[in-house]
């Protein structure tokens, strides 16, 4: 597979309002898989990296040998852009792959969507708490996490963060029923 022909298709047919939908071999999932940047690399490969991630969101398989780059993704990285995309395929990748199988999702992905809503950005606490919702009851592992998310007085007013306090209270009642407060 090449890499940019891929990712300039999948562009293309979102451009053009289209879906893709694109259908890899094990052979395509390992080559991106070789290709996925050491937590050393992100900065420096990140054109590559946004360009595999793209694929990967676009994909109609799932690729569960992911999870251990994914967690490390979340773990590691402070950029923005690189995380809301890790989030995005790990809805895809790792939720959705281990809930049709009926397993439940592995606790070490839980633990590190925790570094996402320990950022300092409106937008990746959010994709944090929106992958943390769609993770189930394995999801109160972070309740403390998501209990103590400070909204900046200065910034609840803001849109942005409005969808972090909503997304945070929803997930707070969902959970009430779990466990004691």
């Amino acid at each position: 597979m090449n890499i940019d022909q891929e990712y300039n298709k999948i562009l293309h047919q979102l451009k053009a309002g289209g879906r893709p939908n694109i259908k890899l071999s094990k052979s395509d999932f390992s080559q991106l898989l070789s290709l996925w940047p050491k937590p050393v690399q992100y900065n420096q490969k990140k054109e590559v990296f946004l360009k595999i991630l793209c694929i990967l969101e676009n994909t109609q398989n799932f690729a569960p040998q992911f999870l251990n780059p994914i967690i490390e993704v979340l773990e590691n990285s402070k950029d923005k852009e690189l995380v809301i995309h890790t989030l995005g395929i790990s809805q895809k990748h790792i939720l959705s792959c281990f809930q049709m199988k009926g397993e439940r999702v592995p606790i070490s992905f839980i633990k590190s969507i925790g570094h996402a809503l320990g950022s300092s950005e409106p937008e990746v606490i959010e994709w944090g708490l929106r992958v943390l919702e769609q993770s189930g009851s394995a999801g109160i592992l972070l309740k403390e996490d998501v209990r103590s998310l400070n909204i900046p007085f200065f910034k609840r007013w803001n849109s942005k963060w409005k969808i972090v306090s909503s997304l945070k209270n929803f997930i707070l009642n969902q959970w009430k029923p779990l466990g004691p407060r």
